[in-house]
């Protein structure tokens, strides 16, 4: 195998684990504001608490998603290139549009997260 072969198969690994690595942060972050969204039954619970485990939930359920699809297009991504590698194709082995579409859905369930907080929360703006 050629070393233009190794480097460009190593450079796909690196990228593939830095897709990984945003897809398990993202979810990281998701699956925490889940698990601690989860009401605590020893404690009496105000209007405000709940308020406040409504909105994490919301924020996790958002976020889930967009993790997984981060996850999948690094797995997509990884593949695509690496069949373009082995098979020797000359040419460009980017993609332009997939990663500005995952920007644009993070972008949105972002904006969707602050409308949510906003429109839920109960607690006054501090700017």
């Amino acid at each position: 195998m050629p070393a233009d072969d190794v480097k460009q198969i190593l450079a796909n690994e690196r990228t593939y684990l830095e897709w990984l690595n945003m897809a398990v942060t993202i979810g990281g972050i998701a699956g925490g504001l889940l698990g601690f969204s989860v009401g605590n039954n020893n404690t009496a619970t105000t209007a405000q608490h709940e308020n406040a485990e409504a909105v994490a939930q919301y924020i996790g359920l958002t976020l889930l998603p967009v993790s997984m699809l981060f996850a999948i297009y690094a797995c997509w991504l990884y593949k695509y290139r690496c069949s373009k590698i082995l098979d020797h194709q000359t040419g460009n082995l980017q993609v332009v549009n997939s990663p500005i579409t995952l920007g644009v859905i993070l972008m949105f369930s972002l904006a969707a997260i602050l409308v949510i907080d906003l429109t839920v929360s109960d607690r006054p703006l501090h700017v």
